[in-house]
Order: structure tokens, then sequence, then C-alpha cells
């Protein structure tokens, strides 16, 4: 897409559903050229999948690489609520918009993108909102006035993730120096990266759960910046700081089972609950009560052992389970193969965790509530 490139949107609805057959072809070559109507056709499957992300984007534009980048609107939204109503806000790393647009929906907003096909992109999926996107450096083009700015550095070095951290791009490093002397400086980042490398870049660290993820770590700058460490849960709008008190651990479960939140396991959290962790691993946390939490799914046990397949298939055949769920954590299964050793459908009201003590696996058949 060059800069005078009128994109062929009506033609994207002239478009069949399913295939464009000969006869489909036919129709459309009349009017437009065999690469709009290519481009119509990447852009009519782009936008059912960007459904994953987006309530809807019938009405934007996509290409592959940036929608698997872009943000998940519910998390957009999320950062854009951390600045202030009216405010201008700089998106670093603007892509194909995800970001920005949730950002102009709250006020003005200036994006950078270095690419000038993700830029034009940009800019159309945020027409009609308050709302710029320059094509350049963010860094060289930031202005000294500035007070508020979002970054969600690249992470893929020739098309593959990466996690040194100075590889990403812009580099968070920089991002940080510049962002300390911001009112907040936002800056989106794995959530694998280490405790020492992400509390050494800012103020606070962010860990965000949506969708049952741990989504992203959050770096915090500048003066407005959380301090500390926390998780949030976004479909609850519930947070929680945290603190990295050692846990005790037992190698046998109680009357329940507790699977956290990744993003509380992230933030080291879990002590909060006054359980012990099951086994080697964190993230089970069992106790004799049941506990209702954003932060916890929780499973009444049945009956627990070290595992063997001969013993699980005599403990599911008991109680006339045909499908169950299958989690783990430190056991390192092979969980399908497992799933047709004991010859368990998927899905069900049950479910069977695995998890490392000490040299042996340990299994416990649970019941999900």
């Amino acid at each position: 897409m060059d800069s005078n490139f009128e994109p062929p949107v009506a033609l994207i609805e002239q478009l069949p559903k399913g295939p464009v057959g000969p006869s489909a072809l036919s129709r459309l070559v009349h009017s437009y050229s065999q690469s709009e109507i290519q481009w119509a056709i990447l852009q009519r499957d782009l936008r059912t999948k960007a459904r994953q992300k987006f309530t809807d984007p019938s009405e934007m534009l996509f290409m592959s690489e940036a929608l698997e980048q872009a943000t998940h609107e519910k998390v957009a939204n999320y950062h854009a609520q951390r600045f202030p109503v009216g405010a201008t806000v700089y998106d670093m790393t603007t892509g194909i918009g995800a970001d920005l647009r949730a950002l102009a929906s709250r006020g003005p907003a200036v994006g950078y993108e270095l690419e000038e096909e993700r830029a034009q992109l940009a800019r159309w999926n945020t027409r009609g909102l308050e709302s710029e996107v320059v094509c350049g450096d963010s860094l060289d083009a930031l202005p000294e006035f500035a007070q508020y700015a979002y970054a969600d550095p690249a992470r893929r070095v020739a098309g593959r993730r990466t996690l040194d951290a100075s590889a990403f791009q812009p580099d968070p490093t920089l991002l940080a120096e510049r962002f300390r002397d911001l009112k907040l400086g936002l800056i989106k980042l794995t959530p694998m990266l280490s405790d020492d490398i992400l509390t050494g870049l800012g103020q606070g660290v962010t860990f965000v759960s949506f969708g049952g993820e741990c989504r992203e770590a959050l770096v915090e700058c500048g003066g407005e910046a959380f301090r500390g460490v926390r998780a949030v849960h976004l479909e609850s709008g519930t947070s929680l700081t945290t603190e990295d008190v050692r846990l005790q651990s037992t190698t046998s479960p109680d009357a329940w089972i507790f699977d956290c939140d990744p993003a509380l396991v992230r933030s080291h959290g879990l002590s909060q609950f006054g359980l012990p962790n099951l086994g080697d691993h964190p993230g089970y946390l069992t106790g004799p009560d049941a506990i209702d939490s954003v932060w916890l799914r929780k499973y009444l046990v049945l009956q627990t052992g070290t595992w063997h397949a001969k013993e699980v298939r005599q403990a599911i055949r008991e109680r006339g389970i045909e499908k169950a769920i299958l989690k783990q954590r430190g056991s390192q299964l092979e969980l399908e193969d497992v799933r047709k050793s004991l010859k368990l459908g998927h899905g069900g009201t049950h479910a069977i965790i695995f998890y490392h003590n000490a040299k042996s696996v340990a299994w416990t058949l649970v019941q999900i509530h």
C-alpha cells in the first residue's frame, strides 16, 4: 500500500462468503484489477481472524503479522484507562493502531510507526478519532513537552520471537530512560522476562490477566506510575498488590485444589490466601475449605496417588468417567499421549491434575466447581 493508494473497501463486501470461484472472479474483474481482488480476499480473511481481538473489525484494515502483534481490544482499553481523559498520549509503537484506537477514544493521541504501510493502516483504523499518525522513529520524534506515552516494543528478530530484551525494538532500556521524565509511561513487555529486568526498568510492574492468561508485564515509569508489583484481572477489574513471600509446600492435596490465575502466579502473589503450594512448582494451592475468588479455579479432590496409568484407568472406570480435562504443572508429561493411554475424551465435569513431587509425578482426580 503506497501513500497514494485508495483501498477498494467496497470490494470486500462484494466477495462471496466462501472461496472466490470462477463465476465470481469473472464478474469482479470487469471492475477491479487482479491485485485489488487478492487484496480484498486477504482483508476479508483477516477481518474474520480479527474477531478474536476486536469487537467489530468490519471497518478495519489489517496485515497478517501486524494483526498477530496487535493488542487485544479489551487490553488496549485498559492501557488507555491508565491515562487521564483529555490528556495527549504518545503511542511509540503504533503498528496498525490497536492501542492508538483505544487511546484516541479517551483524548488526543499521536502515534509513531516506522513502516509506511502500517502507518497507513493505522490512519485508516483511527479515522474519525482525535489522532495523528507519524511515520518515523518515536524516540527521535517524541516532544520534550510530552507527559504521557505508551510503547509495545517488537519482540521478533528475523520473524522469530526473542527473549533478549536488548533486541526488542525500540530497546526497552532506552524507552525507560525517556519515560522516567514523564508523568506516566507504560511499556508493554512479555511476562517471560526475568523479575530483575522488569523491575529494573521502571517504578512498578503490572501483570495483566485476561482470558485466563497472563497477557503482559506492563512496566510503569514516571511520577504517576504505580509503585511495586501487582496483578490485574481485567474481566472483574480486580487488582492485587503482591509480595514475593516464600510459600510452604505440601506433597498431598487437602479437600480442595485451587488453580491460580497465571498473572497472580507470575506476580508472586500466592501467599495472600494463606495456603500451602501443592508440589514443587508454583500455581496449585490446596486447603480444607472452598474459596471463591476471581484468582482461583477450585476443584474438589476425589482421589490421588503417584502416576501410573493403570491406577488412573481403574479410578476413572470405577466412577464411569469417559472424558476429563488434563492439567499439569512441572510434570512435563505429554498430555495427549496420557489422554490416549487413559482412553479419555475431552471436556466434562472432571479433571486430572498432574504435579511434580521431588522425583515423582503425582496425580489427583478432581471434580470441577
